[in-house]
């Protein structure tokens, strides 16, 4: 199922950043489930339900704009 997930969100249009984040939120959740010990394993990160997923185009949060709260303010 997580295969298919990353592959419909692979063959979606979207940008790779964008295709990443989205299966990190479903592998987060995923991740907190199998630590609560809701699921046996962490069925999101086995290297064949990641397979389709796009490689990280090494941008990273840090590469990104940030503002101020001062500018953010005077925006809203």
């Amino acid at each position: 199922m997580f295969s298919d997930y990353a592959r419909y969100l692979s063959t979606s249009g979207y940008a790779a950043g964008t295709v990443l984040t989205y299966y990190a939120h479903i592998a987060s959740w995923c991740g907190w489930s199998h630590v609560q010990r809701y699921i046996p394993r962490h069925h999101a990160r086995e290297s064949d339900a990641e397979d389709p997923l796009s490689e990280n185009d090494g941008r990273c949060l840090d590469d990104q704009q940030s503002w101020e709260p001062i500018h953010r303010d005077l925006i809203t």
